[in-house]
């Protein structure tokens, strides 16, 4: 399969983190890409990314403003069938820019309508994000802990 993905954010924090972890373990099996915020070459975030993320995984980068309108190219020209999510923006940008593949969310800090109702399907960590979970949403949901090991490297 042909796996995106996405985190929008300036940081590298916890979710950033598994989210490199799960790419990692993904592209083992899987065609895998990264999408990620655009940011300085030289900059500490893009060195500590290149140092977690597996060098034959290739990473996408799209504008903070209007990222949706990349977020489409890039699954197009990728013919990416998943596209994953870590956090709310992501989601939502995913939610209202892309079809014709399957969205999902990670629920890495709860629910918000917003963001994630156009989502097919939503990964809690635990029960308690499972229960932030609005009756407006219509896909699926599921409790999976995060359970990747860091990459040989890390």
């Amino acid at each position: 399969m042909r796996i995106g993905q996405v985190f929008l954010t300036k940081e590298l924090y916890g979710s950033e983190r598994y989210a490199i972890e799960l790419a990692s373990a993904l592209a083992q099996h899987h065609e895998v890409s990264l999408l990620v915020r655009r940011m300085p070459t030289d900059s500490p975030w893009a060195q500590t990314l290149r140092r977690w993320l597996r060098p034959e995984i290739p990473v996408i980068q799209v504008p903070r403003r209007w990222p949706g309108i990349y977020l489409r190219r890039a699954v197009r020209r990728r013919r990416l069938q998943i596209v994953h999510s870590h956090h709310n923006r992501a989601s939502r940008h995913i939610g209202r820019w892309l079809s014709g593949v399957v969205k999902v969310a990670t629920l890495h800090v709860g629910y918000r309508d917003r963001d994630h109702r156009r989502c097919d399907l939503l990964i809690c960590p635990t029960e308690h994000e499972r229960r932030t979970i609005q009756p407006t949403f219509k896909g699926q949901s599921r409790t999976v802990t995060n359970w990747v090991r860091p990459h040989r490297r890390l």
